[in-house]
């Protein structure tokens, strides 16, 4: 049997490393999940102080369908962001900004 992580690490880890560091810092991390889900972490237009989480899968227009859209409205709220170019969902993280909670 295999046993997959729910999340995947290499987002988790980089996120969670970058919410909670002393100072902004640059990033740009391309990663693929098991099910061929790309991500893409960045820092946009170089800015190191707003973090771009953009996820592309070959289903996404199947969950459209299922009201995917609504579900990262109401998950994420305002950080959902017009998709960067080449992936279907993108989450916008201002770290000035960015509540303790969700550091």
């Amino acid at each position: 049997m295999i046993i997959l992580e729910e999340n995947n690490r290499v987002v988790f880890e980089t996120l969670k490393a970058k919410f909670n560091a002393l100072k902004p810092e640059s990033v740009n991390i391309t990663a693929v999940d098991f099910d061929g889900v790309q991500y893409q972490i960045s820092n946009p237009e170089g800015d190191k102080g707003v973090i771009h989480l953009s996820a592309r899968m070959r289903m996404y227009e199947d969950l459209v369908k299922h009201g995917v859209k609504d579900l990262l409205l109401r998950e994420y709220g305002d950080s959902v962001i017009d998709p960067q170019d080449g992936y279907d969902v993108t989450l916008r993280y201002e770290l000035a900004t960015l509540p303790e909670d969700k550091r």
